[in-house]
């Protein structure tokens, strides 16, 4: 008994027991907590109570007496800050907007986006015609005639989906197109200039004659070219000589060998012969 009644002295304001034994709770104390609401009037009077006062220790003695913290009076300041200059901003003048001008904007949007897949649609078809056209019904085609028959699909497909997208479709590159299309000119062969080092005529002259001279007369090329330069002379190289000679027709096969004339028997005879000859038999 005495247990009991001291557990009940202990926790007045908690807890009490009902008549059925239940637990029933304190009707001051709220089962669930509320959050504070705060209205306008309310933030503009604990703003204007701050802002008077001056010494230290007084908004803190404010903020503990209403339940406040420090950051309520941050915020509510820049919501009476915000406040004020969208008061001072001047309203736009003219036709308020319409409500429905997003709904109508996204309509326009969703037709445009219609009418793009519908292009792509009718391009994709375009391509696969095309592709359809490449391919060889019987053997393998030769390279020649797959590069026309590429080039033609292109020329084809170009005006409908552009020459870019053409190209892709087919696999050829844009500028193998753009060649076919505009075909360089056969260019004339320019003549190989003239060394700067290249001997003149009259150079020319004295080289041939020293190569006719009874010195050099039946002696190589380079032979001569060695003993020029035991001799401390340098007219020109081995080959320039050779070339000089050349184009006198002074280089031939001097040793006198029998030449077998080109028979008119059969092709067989006929190449022998040739190569007989070539070698010198």
């Amino acid at each position: 008994m005495l247990g009991t009644a001291a557990a009940a002295g202990a926790g007045g304001s908690g807890p009490q027991a009902g008549g059925n034994g239940q637990q029933r709770s304190d009707p001051a104390v709220p089962e669930k907590p509320v959050r504070r609401r705060f209205d306008a009037e309310y933030k503009a009077r604990i703003l204007r109570e701050a802002d008077q006062l001056t010494e230290p220790g007084q908004v803190g003695a404010l903020l503990r007496r209403k339940g406040l913290y420090s950051s309520h009076l941050s915020v509510w300041r820049k919501q009476r800050d915000e406040a004020a200059f969208a008061g001072l901003v001047r309203k736009r003048r003219g036709r308020k907007p319409d409500p429905n001008a997003e709904l109508v904007a996204k309509n326009q949007r969703v037709v445009r986006q219609n009418a793009k897949l519908m292009r792509k649609l009718r391009r994709t078809d375009a391509i696969l015609d095309v592709k359809k056209t490449l391919r060889d019904p019987g053997n393998r085609t030769a390279a020649t005639r797959l590069h026309e028959r590429s080039m033609k699909a292109v020329e084809k497909l170009a005006p409908a989906v552009g020459t870019s997208v053409a190209c892709a479709a087919v696999g050829v590159p844009r500028v193998t197109v753009y060649r076919h299309r505009q075909p360089k000119a056969a260019a004339a062969p320019k003549p190989r200039p003239a060394p700067p080092r290249a001997l003149s005529g009259e150079e020319f002259r004295q080289v041939l004659d020293g190569l006719h001279s009874e010195s050099f007369a039946d002696q190589a090329p380079a032979e001569t070219y060695a003993k020029l330069l035991d001799q401390g002379t340098y007219v020109c190289s081995i080959r320039t000589m050779y070339r000089i000679l050349e184009a006198n027709q002074e280089v031939r096969e001097r040793r006198n060998q029998l030449r077998h004339p080109a028979s008119a028997g059969s092709s067989t005879g006929t190449t022998r012969s040739i190569a007989t000859g070539a070698l010198g038999c």
